[in-house]
């Protein structure tokens, strides 16, 4: 993944004092212990309580590199949050000359991966079609193949699920967290882990936010078992080169499903959540940045036990993490913090307009002479809120 994700964080000249605390749990079988960190804010006290975010890293993310600490800290002092983030496993932990010299591969050995509802199939089938364009000897490749599936076999059972609710069970005991106010979130592999989560943990959180992450291939038939019904946002770029849009992505030039398209995966959790079928009216974000992205919000609302799926559409996003800090309209940070305190942003409508017997119109976003306004039925408003004639 590119360092891009969270670059803006190390722009920040904040001095945070935030304090993180590294620990770990040790299990029997696993040679070492499994990493996490907690984040208290500034002024933590053990007196009061404490909402929990549990964070769920990037393919590739390492807990301690400096722009998850850094993000870590900026929620934890901004919003007064205890933030938490486990560290996944790696795999590919063999010299890339065991696999015949394969050109690509160094770029896959020992990273930290989530086993997140992919498919092992999915990426064997591309490196296998990898190995057979580089290695020629038919032995080496068996040989290389079966390294290959034996990788994969781990990492697909990695108990990454059950080391996570045992973090959260650790932090619950040392920390005054309120029973209302345990949410998760995860970006790309994290996404998909918070997924993963949603459908086989969903009742140990009460608001969850997956960001450019789907619901993997693996997963795509499963229904959750547990009852619980926590509020869900998605956040997904059109042009996500990385987790397409679509479902789909490049790996290793074979196009392959990873799983469920951004939509069908709001879908998905609309349908389970017995939401309305249809958005409350779409929430345009000021596009104040001329920078070729616009965010909207819909929201399904009326779920079982008060749920909601809330979906941001990045319009020409990419598979990149946005904030203030890098200039852009919309902050993630700020988003996660108002989705898990139920206070977003509403759209905002002219009087006439909010008779309850009437429909509420569809605002619709257009440019005019290079200004954006927003079209309300017959009314039209600039960024500012100033009304114009049509």
């Amino acid at each position: 993944m590119k360092k891009i994700f969270f670059f803006g964080l190390l722009l920040c000249s904040m001095v945070s004092r935030a304090e993180i605390i590294d620990k770990s749990i040790r299990y029997y079988l696993l040679e070492d212990p499994r990493e996490y960190n907690v984040c208290l804010p500034t002024n933590y006290s053990a007196d009061q309580s404490y909402a929990l975010m549990v964070f769920l890293h990037e393919l590739k993310g390492r807990i301690h590199d400096d722009y998850h600490q850094q993000m870590a800290q900026r929620f934890a002092d901004k919003y007064n949050w205890i933030i938490a983030m486990p560290q996944s496993e790696s795999y590919f932990n063999i010299d890339p000359s065991l696999l015949g010299g394969a050109s690509g591969l160094e770029n896959v050995l020992d990273i930290p991966a989530w086993n997140s509802g992919m498919s092992s199939n999915t990426m064997k089938g591309a490196i296998n079609t990898l190995l057979e364009a580089n290695i020629s000897n038919r032995f080496a490749l068996a040989a290389a193949k079966l390294y290959v599936a034996e990788e994969l076999y781990r990492w697909e059972n990695a108990e990454d699920e059950e080391f996570i609710i045992d973090m959260l069970n650790e932090i619950l005991d040392d920390y005054p967290i309120a029973q209302d106010s345990v949410f998760l979130a995860g970006m790309s592999m994290g996404g998909f882990m918070t997924h993963r989560m949603l459908i086989h943990q969903g009742q140990y959180f009460n608001a969850v936010v997956a960001i450019s992450g789907l619901i993997g291939d693996a997963l795509m038939d499963t229904q959750p078992q547990h009852g619980a019904h926590p509020r869900i946002m998605c956040v997904h770029g059109t042009a996500d080169q990385i987790v397409g849009y679509s479902g789909y992505a490049s790996i290793y030039g074979l196009s392959a499903q990873m799983g469920l398209s951004a939509e069908e995966t709001v879908e998905y959790w609309r349908q389970y959540n017995d939401c309305d079928a249809t958005s409350a009216p779409v929430y345009y974000y000021p596009d104040t940045v001329q920078d070729g992205l616009s965010f909207e919000r819909y929201t399904y609302g009326n779920g079982i036990d008060g749920s909601e799926v809330c979906f941001i559409k990045v319009n020409n996003g990419r598979h990149e993490w946005y904030d203030d800090l890098a200039g852009k309209d919309v902050d993630y940070l700020e988003e996660i913090y108002r989705f898990c305190t139920n206070n977003m942003v509403q759209p905002t409508y002219p009087t006439d307009v909010m008779d309850t017997d009437v429909d509420l119109p569809q605002p619709e976003k257009v440019l005019i002479n290079g200004q954006l306004f927003i079209i309300i039925g017959e009314h039209r408003y600039d960024m500012m809120g100033n009304e114009y004639a049509l």
